[in-house]
């Protein structure tokens, strides 16, 4: 636009002159623009239309119940719950607004998350929500209630590179995260595990699946803790996510392996029929891993889960509960050499139950992150409600979920997360 506008003083500077002058004045063969660019030589540049979104149809997502109505989408892997809300019976500026929350009813694994006034105290502690409302800046929240969720477990998936924009509002999903807008004031917000920004980032296309090569078939998720099994492996017969049997499943046939979507069938311990896992019957399963993609470099379904049929499990109503590899550190066994994560060392509360130690995310040292767990872990192992702060580190029990005790450092950018995991015959998991 600098360019026209000069173009455009230049010529008229040069009819004054023709006017006022006895002799004509004949103009230069080029008028210098911007950074040495001429303005009259060079041929104007093709236009090309700028890249829109790609919408989806509002009327596949809306869902009304209890008094609230909205348009429910959950996320490819399975990790976020997502609304725009018409209605949210809340009243006020929250009455319409777009959020996230997790697909447990627990914190906002989202690293470098601020601590914020608990719903019904002037407690502060962890968020269980992100929003933005028509009015207002977007921030994280602590809700009464599972807003963002859909609880008939047919909650539509939003796919990777488009939009939903209905009502006022605008969100999408990349491999990046989600975000969400207000249409009318502009403010936003966008968030993965990995961090957050109250800003809207714009989803123009979906993103291409990139191979490693063209032969490449993908892989079942990694190994993100220790003892496990199949994961990073190409239709393993068998998967182990390490600790309870309860975890294990054999025997796997896998269906339909390179596709967007494979299912397998196998046998595993269902503790549901059982006072516990050494007289749980073998039964059959059903696996499915979703969300093919790239995750560093590795072709993988980046999210896994099973159910049992004979138990009326579906995989809607199992997705919920998945596991996502690619969301946590690959584990290295930290006998091999690697300096890749690992267990760093074992703690024990007044139970007496050993937990693993473990570096989640970041470049935190293990000797740094056993002092933040033995400082921390031993005093809130039985106190799910409460948090404690350790130095810069911000500690709490997850009531429930695969997590159980997890610290973060704080920091947005770069920040680390160490953790304990739940093992698999846990009520809570």
């Amino acid at each position: 636009m600098s360019r026209v506008v000069l173009s455009v003083v230049a010529a008229a500077m040069f009819a004054l002159v023709s006017c006022s002058s006895e002799q004509p004045v004949e103009a230069p063969d080029s008028i210098v623009g911007f950074e040495g660019q001429t303005t009259s030589d060079a041929p104007a540049p093709p236009t090309t239309p700028a890249p829109t979104p790609t919408l989806v149809d509002p009327a596949g997502f809306l869902y009304e119940s209890g008094g609230t109505s909205g348009y429910y989408f959950t996320t490819p892997s399975g990790l976020w719950r997502c609304a725009i809300l018409a209605d949210s019976a809340q009243g006020g500026s929250d009455n319409q607004m777009a959020g996230c929350q997790p697909k447990t009813s627990t914190d906002m694994p989202v690293a470098g998350a601020p601590l914020v006034q608990q719903f019904g105290s002037g407690a502060m502690g962890a968020p269980n929500a992100i929003l933005v409302n028509s009015t207002d800046d977007a921030r994280f929240a602590s809700l009464s209630q599972a807003l963002f969720w859909r609880m008939d477990e047919t909650t539509p998936v939003l796919e990777y590179g488009q939009t939903l924009s209905v009502n006022g509002f605008s969100c999408n999903v990349q491999e990046s995260g989600v975000s969400c807008r207000s249409d009318s004031s502009g403010r936003g917000f966008q968030f993965s595990t990995g961090g957050y920004a109250f800003e809207y980032v714009e989803a123009l296309a979906a993103p291409a699946v990139e191979a490693p090569s063209l032969s490449a078939e993908p892989v079942l998720g990694r190994v993100w803790g220790p003892d496990q099994k199949g994961y990073g492996e190409v239709r393993p017969t068998d998967i182990y996510n390490g600790g309870s049997l309860s975890g294990l499943v054999e025997n796997i046939v896998w269906q339909d392996w390179g596709g967007g979507q494979t299912t397998g069938t196998g046998v595993s311990r269902n503790v549901d029929k059982s006072s516990g896992v050494s007289n749980a019957p073998i039964e059959p399963v059903t696996i499915v891993g979703f969300d093919l993609g790239n995750c560093e470099g590795t072709l993988m379904y980046r999210s896994v889960v099973w159910f049992f049929p004979g138990n009326g499990g579906t995989f809607e109503s199992a997705k919920d509960m998945s596991t996502n590899p690619c969301e946590e550190n690959s584990y290295t066994d930290p006998d091999s050499g690697s300096s890749g994560g690992g267990t760093c060392g074992v703690v024990t509360a007044a139970d007496g139950i050993p937990r693993d130690v473990l570096v989640s995310k970041g470049s935190v040292s293990c000797p740094e992150a056993m002092t933040v767990m033995n400082a921390t872990y031993p005093t809130l192992y039985d106190k799910p409600l409460e948090y404690m702060e350790f130095a810069e580190w911000y500690c709490s029990i997850n009531p429930a979920g695969e997590t159980l005790f997890s610290c973060g450092d704080g920091h947005q950018e770069a920040s680390s997360l160490v953790v304990i995991y739940r093992s698999m015959d846990d009520p809570y998991r």
